[in-house]
């Protein structure tokens, strides 16, 4: 459990001097090193959060809470400002912010009930389109656009044996980073002919979560009472949510793809249905793919997770590995749910 540390010291920028509240710590943010309080004063409960600096950077929160804001939803935290009007502010140690506390709990899983999908499918369609009356445009997916081209070098630039080699050496990741290295090829070349299916198709883009996995919805009976984690906002089309959000969830099961993609697209105009399901396999695959690159690149870069967080490591790259393993084998998952023949590799 983390120490309260400074965060009473932070809080005065909200609360003022002399506040009252107490503070709980929590568990960190998962991987990315942000710490975690709840926060009870008289004016509410919190979640007080600090992130490493530029893990989002104060540009990118403040962006975050203003669309946060404007959606007006109650299952979506609200950002308090700061006595002098700023809703997050920076110090050495990270960007520091200040959001309603959701209530409730994750409960999404491979066996959710379909009370728990449907409730999800409408939470999620409600705050896209928020989002979207606020700001909208057509043109290409920018993450299809940076993912062809990311698939592309990894293609050709596979990764070097002698460097592999070299990083298994020096890594505890050993077996997962060979697994992953041994199937990353093959996988690419199917994520990539996805991505030549789809691309340069033009999508309706507006604000959306990016990092929406099963974790970050919680529940409280059947109902959806909070989405959390908006650190990783982007304008880009809803149908990434969804791939990262049913991907989280599916895996390589086809049969909870279709169940999902079907929830997903039951509350949406049929040219809103039929683009989802056009895009959920080239994000999907590109998206499992250039993850596991990322993790190739991060450990055989010397990267060490925080404390305690090396179970949560080695859990993560198993479930990639078989991943890439059964995309390697062209068994891509959200094209079967999604009811659509494999393209030509």
């Amino acid at each position: 459990m983390m120490e309260i540390g400074n965060a009473p010291e932070r809080l005065e920028r909200f609360f003022g001097p002399g506040h009252t509240a107490t503070i709980e710590p929590l568990a960190t943010g998962g991987l990315s090193g942000a710490r975690v309080w709840r926060v009870r004063h008289r004016d509410g409960e919190f979640a007080l959060r600090c992130s490493p600096r530029g893990r989002p950077g104060l540009e990118q929160t403040a962006w975050a809470h203003q669309c946060m804001a404007a959606a007006g939803l109650g299952f979506v935290p609200r950002p308090a400002l700061t006595r002098t009007g700023p809703s997050c502010f920076e110090e050495a140690e990270g960007v520091w912010e200040l959001q309603t506390w959701m209530p409730g709990s994750p409960a999404l899983c491979a066996a959710s009930p379909d009370a728990h999908l449907l409730a999800t499918a409408d939470a999620v369609t409600l705050l896209h389109r928020a989002w979207r009356a606020g700001f909208s445009k057509r043109e290409p997916s920018p993450t299809l656009l940076v993912r062809n081209q990311r698939l592309a070098r990894l293609i050709a630039e596979a990764p070097a044996a002698a460097d592999l080699r070299s990083a298994r050496a020096e890594t505890p990741f050993a077996p997962e980073l060979e697994s992953l290295a041994t199937q990353i090829a093959a996988a690419a070349r199917v994520a990539r002919a996805e991505l030549d299916r789809v691309e340069p198709s033009v999508s309706t883009l507006h604000p959306v979560v990016i990092d929406l996995k099963q974790d970050h919805v919680l529940f409280t009976g059947d109902r959806v009472s909070g989405i959390v984690d908006f650190g990783a906002m982007a304008v880009d089309t809803p149908a990434v949510d969804w791939a990262r959000l049913i991907g989280s969830i599916a895996g390589d099961d086809a049969n909870l793809w279709r169940r999902w993609t079907d929830a997903a697209a039951s509350g949406l105009l049929r040219a809103e249905a039929a683009d989802l399901r056009a895009l959920l396999p080239a994000l999907d695959a590109s998206g499992t793919v250039l993850s596991a690159a990322n993790w190739l690149s991060w450990l055989a870069g010397g990267w060490r997770p925080p404390t305690g967080g090396e179970p949560l490591v080695r859990e993560r790259l198993a479930r990639l590995a078989g991943r890439l393993r059964a995309l390697a084998q062209g068994h891509v998952a959200a094209r079967i749910g999604a009811g659509q023949a494999p393209p030509a590799v």
